[in-house]
């Protein structure tokens, strides 16, 4: 059962979701095969997307393994997401576009929410200042050391600023 607190919580998340439904300009049907760019990049139905509360290393950025050698993390992530999807199709909602025009997209795979995925998998980070930013998810890759979380590695957003 619950009480007055939670159900408010329940209720105000749930119009946030229907917001966004109904907000001019989001394209809530953008779906399709899906090429992968990198571990927060994909192109579907022609539309670059950059997927919405995570932050993925680059393909060229490497990480340490507990025994301290380099692997290509940012690679890695990239090939987790493209054999993730496979050939099943992508069903995204866009919510604006960035600065390199990519559109923001929280996107779905199979029933799964793709993005949350991606950080529940250690494969990219939580967005510092994003509203859904999936911290719980984050926290069940770290615990389990999953991904990134198996080394050492610096913030994607770290890494690029230095590189």
């Amino acid at each position: 059962m619950m009480g007055p607190l939670v159900r408010r919580g329940v209720i105000g998340i749930a119009l946030i979701f229907v917001a966004l439904a109904v907000t001019p300009g989001i394209k809530p049907n953008l779906s399709g095969p899906a090429r992968v760019i990198d571990g927060n990049s994909i192109i579907v139905a022609g539309q670059t997307l950059r997927l919405y509360g995570l932050d993925a290393p680059d393909l060229g950025q490497t990480c340490r393994t507990k025994e301290n050698r380099d692997w290509p993390c940012g690679r890695a992530a990239a090939d987790a997401l493209r054999q993730y999807i496979g050939e099943r199709p992508v069903g995204c909602l866009t919510r604006t576009r960035d600065a390199a025009d990519r559109l923001i997209s929280t996107c779905r795979v199979g029933g799964t929410d793709l993005n949350a995925w991606l950080v529940e998998q250690g494969w990219a980070l939580a967005c510092k200042g994003c509203f859904g930013g999936f911290p719980l998810e984050q926290g069940r890759a770290r615990l389990a050391r999953r991904g990134l979380w198996s080394g050492r590695f610096e913030a994607p957003e770290d890494w690029r600023r230095s590189h």
